[in-house]
């Protein structure tokens, strides 16, 4: 048997409120919500909804969001029941709407209520009132700010900033300057790599103390400079003495060293660029057969310098001051005198802490006390991060317990949506224009996407933008216009909006989504669309007419007195015709025919002929006017912003009314 069976079994029978067309369940109590868990899905009010459609608490909205997707859907609402049912067993509605946690309401014989409990007692520990039975909300809160202002950032981190010694700071600095992820902050993985990388630099260093220090330091201390000298000149000197021995095989080999380009163009002497690049392709000294380099002869003067300080530092402390002259038998001792420090050096680890002071790095490779006090506050970290868990454990079951029930009936049911007195969690407030006010204000983030899905659902709907009194826009809503008439409502014209906390905002209509609002105005908008159409037919008429004028006084260049003539006439005509001459004479002409007709017409029976024909002409008309209005399904408007919603919400003209109110005196 499944949760929602055993939900079911116990649930009282459903009761559903009716309005419009559409019957929503009834969320009157705590123990009400028990009835969600059977209802089926397809019954809720909303399929799915975002998240920041909500004006609800933002901890209590995270909490619901299992999914952290910024959308809620039924499964979420019904995982958070059930979890509300396990912590409180039978709900009271004492608690609905409150902040304040007892102790006898918890379900003491189930294990999530026992670990709320639990959170419960530890919290009021922290905070020396362990012999307490009630928690509040602003209690947790007290204590999590407690935690949190430690500095040490999340469980299992340690933040740059905290406040410990300055040894263990600068381990902390070091640490998120070389291995560390984030220089905000450090794990106990960051210190475990540190501290590897630590020890693995200093076994390498001890193997150069086990060996022959002669052997591996030919230079004694000053091996390492030396070295650094000899790696820099030792593939000049080795392609010198491969091409001295090339050069006895084959003696062309000397006249290859020549100044041409590898493409044979000769080089520019007097170009620095062109010498300094010669200069890298010529070998270090000249090439000859005996192999020798003197220190005092023809030198490259791009290795001259080196070379010197080779002989000084290297050549003559091991074959002494009275030769001028490197020869292969000097270099391949050379070698062999650096083979076990060069063979040392390439064992070097791969790590980021090379650049530590030597001295700091050992002492943290054998976790020194900066190494030590780093791991307490590491260690403190993750106790906070347990009393974390605890608090928003606690923090959730106060919560749901204040927000639960409001916010199903928002979800499943919308009771106050419908109510004049009621306000839904998804409304943003009232808006003030044209001498009315307009309840229904949805926030809209995508203008366009929002007017694409009401387009065709011939509901009226104004697009506002809400600024704050530097004229900064906080954000747009959308709201219909559902009784009356259209009145004076344009594009920008300024008006007021009342948000739901009661502060107040300017508000300015960006978009009209017309519509007809009443069966009046349904009516004569054929009659308005006519005669809108009728006057531009008219407008470009005269139009025309003036063109050809002017073309023909410009063709049979006209003199102007006759032109003036011609003006004259033009305005005459047209001032005729905008005044209505064609009409009157139409209706002089339909006059005198009816005149004539109704000489001998009994005049009752015309009255009630006319009455006929007008109402014929006038049903299909009404009756469609009249079919539209009632079709009106302000499920768009939310479904524009992003919801799904599963019930109908069509306009009654007592809803209607509830949604655009006209004040009277």
């Amino acid at each position: 048997m499944n949760a929602t069976t055993r939900d079911s079994l116990s649930v009282t029978p459903k009761k559903f409120d009716r309005f419009g067309d559409s019957h929503y369940l009834r969320l009157d109590s705590a123990e009400s919500l028990r009835q969600v868990l059977a209802l089926p899905e397809a019954r809720w009010f909303a399929s799915n909804a975002p998240i920041d459609a909500f004006r609800s608490d933002a901890r209590f909205l995270q909490y619901l969001n299992e999914n952290r997707d910024g959308r809620l859907r039924p499964r979420e609402i019904k995982s958070a029941i059930r979890w509300m049912l396990r912590v409180f067993g039978r709900l009271s509605d004492d608690a609905v709407g409150t902040y304040s946690l007892r102790f006898e309401w918890i379900k003491k014989e189930n294990e999530e209520g026992r670990k709320v409990l639990a959170a419960a007692k530890k919290v009021l520990g922290l905070l020396g009132r362990s012999n307490e039975t009630q928690i509040d909300l602003k209690d947790v809160e007290q204590v999590r700010k407690l935690v949190e202002s430690e500095g040490l950032g999340e469980p299992g981190w340690v933040s740059s900033k905290v406040e410990t010694s300055e040894p263990c700071r600068r381990l902390i600095s070091e640490i998120a300057e070389t291995v560390a992820n984030s220089e905000e902050a450090i794990c106990e993985q960051d210190l475990e790599e540190f501290i590897r990388q630590c020890r693995s630099v200093d076994e390498w260093e001890q193997e150069l103390a086990v060996d022959d220090p002669t052997e591996c330091l030919p230079f004694g201390e000053e091996t390492d400079d030396r070295y650094a000298l000899y790696t820099d000149l030792y593939d000049r000197l080795e392609a010198f003495f491969a091409l001295c021995q090339l050069t006895k095989i084959s003696p062309r080999v000397k006249s290859m060293a020549s100044l041409a380009e590898p493409n044979g163009d000769p080089v520019d002497l007097g170009d620095l660029q062109e010498v300094e690049t010669l200069a890298e392709r010529v070998p270090i000294a000249a090439v000859n057969s005996d192999a020798v380099i003197k220190f005092n002869g023809s030198l490259n003067p791009r290795d001259a310098e080196q070379l010197g300080a080779f002989r000084e530092l290297i050549y003559v402390p091991l074959f002494g001051d009275t030769s001028q002259s490197l020869k292969r038998h000097h270099w391949e001792e050379i070698k062999s005198r650096f083979v076990a420090y060069d063979t040392w050096i390439r064992k070097r680890p791969d790590v980021m802490v090379s650049d530590l002071d030597p001295e700091r790095r050992r002492g943290y490779a054998g976790e020194n006390a900066a190494v030590g006090e780093l791991r307490r506050l590491l260690a403190e970290s993750e106790e906070n991060g347990i009393q974390l868990e605890s608090v928003g454990l606690l923090e959730k079951a106060i919560l749901f317990q204040a927000h639960l029930l409001a916010f199903a009936n928002n979800y499943v049911s919308c009771p106050d949506l419908y109510s004049p007195a009621g306000r839904a969690l998804f409304e943003m407030g009232t808006m003030i224009l044209d001498g009315r006010e307009f309840a229904f204000c949805l926030r809209v983030s995508d203008r366009d996407r929002h007017i694409r899905r009401c387009q065709g659902e011939n509901v009226f709907v104004i697009y506002a933008a809400i600024s704050d009194v530097e004229g900064e826009i906080e954000y747009e809503i959308a709201a219909p216009v559902t009784s009356g008439f259209r009145g004076h409502l344009r594009e920008g014209q300024w008006g007021v909006f009342h948000d739901s906390h009661g502060r107040e905002f300017n508000a300015q209509i960006t978009r009209l989504l017309e519509s007809p609002i009443s069966l009046v105005e349904g009516l004569i908008a054929p009659f308005r669309r006519f005669g809108r159409a009728a006057v531009l037919r008219l407008d470009s008429l005269s139009m025309e007419a003036e063109t050809n004028l002017q073309d023909r006084i410009v063709n049979e260049r006209i003199a102007p007195k006759e032109r003036k003539i011609f003006d004259q006439a033009e305005g005459f005509s047209r001032s005729f015709l905008a005044t209505g001459g064609i009409t009157l004479a139409a209706i002089g002409y339909a006059g005198a025919f009816m005149a004539q007709t109704l000489a001998g017409t009994d005049f009752s029976r015309l009255f009630w002929a006319s009455i006929l024909l007008i109402s014929v002409l006038l049903l299909p008309l009404v009756v469609t006017t009249a079919l539209r209005l009632r079709n009106r399904d302000l499920r768009c408007l939310l479904e524009g912003a992003g919801w799904g919603i599963n019930l109908r919400m069509r306009l009654t003209s007592s809803l209607a009314r509830t949604f655009t109110r006209q004040r009277r005196i």
